[in-house]
This record gives structure tokens, C-alpha cells and sequence, in this order.
């Protein structure tokens, strides 16, 4: 009867990945289309959202460093800092946003560079929150598989 129990976990993590990527490529998209209209609700929304998965990561960084292997713990607090830093520049992608929103007339010549570097800024954001979650989704696959007796210190 195990069988089945890992295989619907297996499952679980493919759909997880899956539904990560899509919800990327999806960002993606609203992301291009508000840079031509300078709004900065989404880039500050996912800096929060971004900001409370890394920290959910570095919780589960130490649960796993009390439980399980210093491997796990490790992979889990680098996918953490990665997720910081995609955060951060969220932060720094909405701002430039700001900036350009702004912006005189005077400066219109430097508007298609400044774009150029926030769609890059956010394509950068968005590819370290890729990297994170994929790391993150290789250290809690085991876990997802482990009855309670596999985890150390079990007093039950």
C-alpha cells in the first residue's frame, strides 16, 4: 500500500513544479504588459509574496537542520537566499518603475534603456525564484515521503 501513497506525492511535486513554471510565464506576461502602462501593483505584491516563501524556506531550513541531514538543511536555507534576492529585486524593478513613471520629456531618449533594464531586472527576479523553488522541491521531496518513525528524533 506504500506504493501508490509515494507515487501520488511524486504527483504532487511534478503539478508543484508544473504550476511554478506556469504562474512564472504567466507573471511574465502581466509584468510586460503593465511596463508599458507603469503600474507597480504586481512588482510590489510579489516582493511580499516572494518575501514570505523565502521565509517559510529558512524555517524549514531549520527544522531540517534538527531532523534531518545538514545536505537538506543547506540546499533549503541556499533555495531561501535565492528567494531573498528574487525579493529584492522585485523591490528594485518596482522602483525603477517609479522612476520612469517620473520621468520629464526631457529624458524620453533614455526610456527604452530603462525599460530594457527593468524587463531584465524582473527577468532576473523571476529566474532566481525559479532556481530557489526548484532546489527547494528537491529537499521537501524526500521529506513528503518519510513516515513518522524516518524522522530522527521521533519519541512516539
Amino acid at each position: 500500500m506504500q506504493a501508490p501513497k509515494k507515487q501520488s506525492r511524486s504527483w504532487l511535486i511534478q503539478g508543484s513544479r508544473l504550476m511554478i513554471w506556469a504562474l512564472a510565464a504567466l507573471y511574465l506576461t502581466v509584468e510586460g504588459r503593465e511596463i508599458t502602462q507603469l503600474r507597480q501593483l504586481t512588482t510590489f505584491s510579489i516582493f511580499a509574496v516572494l518575501f514570505v516563501v523565502g521565509s517559510f524556506q529558512v524555517s524549514v531550513s531549520r527544522l531540517l537542520l534538527s531532523v534531518a541531514s545538514r545536505k537538506e538543511a543547506s540546499d533549503a536555507y541556499r533555495a531561501s537566499i535565492r528567494m531573498f534576492l528574487a525579493s529584492l529585486l522585485a523591490v528594485i524593478d518596482g522602483c525603477m518603475d517609479v522612476a520612469i513613471s517620473g520621468m520629464t520629456a526631457s529624458v524620453t531618449p533614455l526610456l527604452a534603456p530603462l525599460l530594457l533594464l527593468g524587463w531584465l531586472v524582473n527577468l532576473a527576479c523571476i529566474g532566481l525564484a525559479l532556481w530557489s523553488m526548484e532546489i527547494f522541491l528537491g529537499v521537501i521531496k524526500p521529506a513528503l515521503t518519510l513516515s513518522d518513525s524516518g524522522w530522527k528524533g521521533n519519541n512516539d
